[in-house]
This record gives structure tokens, sequence and C-alpha cells, in this order.
């Protein structure tokens, strides 16, 4: 879970800084495109991960013995220095959580232009 968790902060650190700088004034392309961004850097951290899907653990094992694996967001490094905690789940629920309350806010307050 940590893996994603920092994968998915920077593109929520990037996109919170620039809600926070528009006081909550951004246009839908920034709202939408934040949470694909999250995912898309959730998804880039567990790479190294994807070969035990499909049982190719000489895949698997290449990858997490690969030397640019800081590419994958320090993937491997994680993975030897792992710490299973709360505190990656809870920080998950609160970036996805705040994520989906601007869109949210957003979508209440386009509503109560248009009525």
């Amino acid at each position: 879970m940590n893996q994603i968790v920092l994968g998915m902060s920077l593109p929520f650190a990037i996109c919170a800084a620039l809600y926070l700088k528009q006081r909550g004034m951004l246009g839908w392309r920034i709202l939408i495109g934040a949470p694909l961004a999250m995912l898309a850097g959730g998804a880039w951290a567990i790479v190294p991960d994807f070969p035990r899907l499909w049982g190719d653990l000489v895949w698997y094992t290449d990858l997490h013995h690969h030397p640019h694996c800081w590419i994958w967001f320090n993937h491997c490094h994680i993975d030897r220095n792992e710490t299973d905690s709360p505190l990656w789940i809870a920080l998950f629920l609160a970036m996805t959580c705040s994520a989906l309350a601007a869109v949210w806010r957003e979508i209440a307050r386009s509503e109560r232009h248009t009525l």
C-alpha cells in the first residue's frame, strides 16, 4: 500500500497546491486530471509487482533487481525496508477523499450557478 500512496503523493501535492493557490477555483480539466494523475502515479509505482499477476517470477525478480529501479518511485528500496502501518491506508483514504471532495464541491457550485 505504501508504494501506491507514494506514487499518488506527487500528483496529489501538485494539484492540491494549485487548488489552494487558486482558492478552489480550478477548471474541470484539473479536477478530472488530478485523480487520473494520482491513479497513473499509483499504478506506475507498482509496475515491478505486475509480473506476479500472471505468475512470471523470473521477470518479477529481474525488475526488483533492476539497476534503474528508482524510476518506479524507488519501489525496490521500499520493498527491502517496507513496514506495514495503518497510516498508509489513512493517507490513501485522505488523498482520495479530498480529491473527490474537490470534484464534488465543483459539481455543487456549478449546479448552483445553473439554477
